[in-house]
């Protein structure tokens, strides 16, 4: 086996990783294989920023019942800063080489850092409107943040 590269490994998930259920359990053995490459890898995750995200969830809900359209409160700016303010705070002195980010695209968008980000998806946000049920009938400014969002993060 070779040596494991000296670098640390920001891992960077909204669920947590060690639980193998999770994204089809993806992000754990993602972890596993970051585990057994890398010197540290640290888990930032899970996140779950409350009350936004709870708010979020109410927000969706309202318009669903109201209007039968979605806010895609995943892809939102309001998670996005969530996810920045919670991952400020869990980095907070710590140095990493390298962040690692599976379905990243909310959780690291509007974070400010100059670690070089790896993010890993299975689609695209803007092929997946209109396909996925939770990304079908979206309110247009969700649609358009959303959109926004995967620029910045893509950028």
């Amino acid at each position: 086996m070779a040596a494991k590269l000296p670098l640390k490994v920001g891992y960077i998930t909204v669920d947590d990783p060690r639980d193998r259920r999770t994204w089809s359990g993806t992000n754990h053995y993602l972890l596993k294989a970051l585990e057994a490459r890398f010197e540290q890898v640290v888990v930032l995750g899970p996140l779950k920023p409350q009350p936004v995200l709870f708010l979020c969830r109410l927000f969706n809900a309202l318009w669903l019942l109201l209007l039968r359209k979605r806010f895609n409160y995943r892809d939102s700016f309001a998670m996005a800063k969530a996810y920045r303010r919670s991952l400020r705070k869990r980095m907070r002195e710590q140095r990493f080489d390298l962040l690692i980010a599976p379905a990243g695209l909310t959780t690291t968008a509007l974070l400010d850092t100059d670690v070089p980000i790896v993010h890993i998806n299975d689609r695209s946000l803007a092929g997946a409107l209109e396909y996925h049920v939770i990304l079908k009938d979206l309110l247009p400014f969700s649609r358009r943040d959303g959109l926004e969002l995967e620029r910045i993060n893509l950028r």
